[in-house]
């Protein structure tokens, strides 16, 4: 379960609550019962708190954006523009004083590698200067993971792109093609293309490998392949 919220004025509850996704803005947040969860907050006066049984619960930055996000921060009165050299990173270091049990995380930060932008998907045709981007600066380790994987990205488009675009090969404007040579060359792009069919099998490849396993879905392929 996926939750979005905009901007809130106060404190935050979650309570009772088991694999979900939260992402807010707010003065405070209270996290209580609850566990396998991701949070990606920034709460403005204090840290996120957690009481009672929780367990496993996963703190990142705050990591989406939609139209209006900045006309409702001004609305709310939150002070996101941090200056240079001050951070605002309460996720980090939460008050923990839950109930403990033996041999349970009560709570970490999402690994950098773990962390991706979430694209809230709401579009508003009618406002004029839409808010294009989080408002909230992120740390710099997780800056460094969201640039490596849009590298990857370019990666892969660039190897695709090199894999199927036809082989050109060099003319001269003084040059008089024969017959038999212009006949010949769509064999040459054949070669070139069946040549790098496997290099692009092998990229593909391994970003589907890589996709189920930050997605998690590598339990519901194997269970497909059981049938």
């Amino acid at each position: 379960c996926v939750i979005v919220l905009g901007p809130c004025a106060g404190l935050v509850t979650v309570e009772h609550c088991s694999e979900i996704q939260l992402h807010a803005i707010a003065t405070g947040l209270s996290i209580a019962n609850s566990y396998d969860s991701k949070i990606f907050a920034h709460t403005s006066d204090f840290a996120p708190i957690l009481t009672g049984a929780c367990r496993n619960i996963k703190f990142g930055p705050f990591n989406t954006f939609y139209p209006r996000l900045h006309l409702h921060l001004q609305a709310t009165c939150h002070a996101c523009e941090q200056p240079p050299g001050i951070c605002n990173y309460r996720w980090t270091q939460p008050t923990d004083v839950t109930v403990r049990t033996n041999a349970t995380t009560v709570w970490s930060t999402l690994p950098p590698e773990e962390f991706s932008v979430f694209v809230t998907p709401f579009i508003d045709p009618f406002m004029h200067m839409p808010c294009v981007e989080s408002p909230i600066r992120l740390p710099h380790n997780y800056t460094q993971a969201i640039q490596a994987k849009i590298k990857k990205v370019e990666d892969l488009l660039h190897t695709v792109g090199c894999a199927s675009a036809p082989a050109e090969s060099p003319k001269s404007s003084f040059s008089h093609e024969s017959k038999d040579e212009r006949t010949a060359q769509p064999s040459l792009t054949a070669d070139a293309l069946g040549k790098a069919k496997p290099e692009l099998e092998r990229a593909i490849q391994n970003a589907f490998r890589e996709w189920l396993v930050t997605t998690g879905n590598v339990r519901q392929v194997l269970d497909l392949v059981k049938l």
